[in-house]
């Protein structure tokens, strides 16, 4: 008796969830439709501000989300914002197209760090595979480990050999799925921003940034932030960043 309301209860509660999430996608999707018909009706101002919620607090980054918010920013002559939504495009789609006119806008506005060198892309390309190649290395490393067992009696050296080998796939597959070379970026929310050789106002000045220029964070300092613009390294002020989710 004890054993059948406990397997009710267990259906019941996993019958509320997927209700919930499927009225919860389902209203996301009727917010998501009713800010492309705003959009294709000309109404950009309504738009943008749906669009932004749902990327700001659904945390929501479709391809067709991040374009239109860039179209949007390029129609506002917001280049700064503009580059911000193309380059989250570009990593989670890895488009040439993209990337060309990320760097186009950049070079014509003079907005620093959005130069993608060779190697770079061809990352970008093996990272947006992640996912085939997570699961052939998964596969891989547990083929190998059961092969190890069927030759655990008799070939110890082939063994530990398998072993090691497995590991290390299974590791480098894990690797590839949760980090894929992360790094955290950012853009500069000012209009100028001084790029310090040392974490305080009173520093040389390496360089000067323009407004949504693209920085790489290295590190935290106090009210301070290590960056990367570009070749070159400084420090900036927190309050002048936006990190890139």
């Amino acid at each position: 008796m004890q054993i059948m309301i406990s397997k009710n209860l267990t259906i019941t509660l996993a019958f509320l969830l997927v209700s919930t999430f499927s009225i919860y996608a389902s209203s996301l999707k009727q917010i998501a439709y009713a800010a492309d018909s705003l959009y294709q009706a000309g109404n950009f101002v309504s738009a943008k501000k749906i669009y932004q919620t749902l990327y700001t607090e659904k945390k929501i980054k479709s391809p067709t989300l991040l374009l239109r918010l860039a179209a949007i920013a390029e129609r506002e002559k917001d280049h700064a914002h503009t580059l911000f939504y193309l380059h989250q495009l570009y990593e989670l789609t890895g488009n040439n197209t993209v990337r060309l006119k990320i760097e186009k806008l950049a070079e014509e506005e003079n907005i620093p760090g959005y130069t993608y060198s060779d190697f770079y892309v061809l990352l970008k390309k093996i990272v947006n595979q992640k996912e085939a190649i997570f699961y052939s290395l998964l596969g891989l490393g547990l083929f190998l480990l059961l092969l190890g067992c069927a030759y655990l009696l008799w070939k110890d050296k082939i063994l530990t050999g398998i072993y090691i080998g497995s590991v290390v796939l299974l590791c480098t597959g894990f690797f590839f799925h949760y980090n894929a070379f992360s790094s955290t970026k950012a853009i500069i929310n000012r209009k100028q921003v001084a790029l310090m050789l040392q974490p305080n106002s009173g520093s040389p000045v390496v360089n000067f940034i323009q407004k949504g220029g693209l920085c790489t964070i290295e590190a935290y300092t106090d009210r301070w932030v290590k960056v990367k613009v570009g070749s070159e390294k400084g420090y900036v002020p927190q309050h002048t960043l936006q990190k890139i989710p």
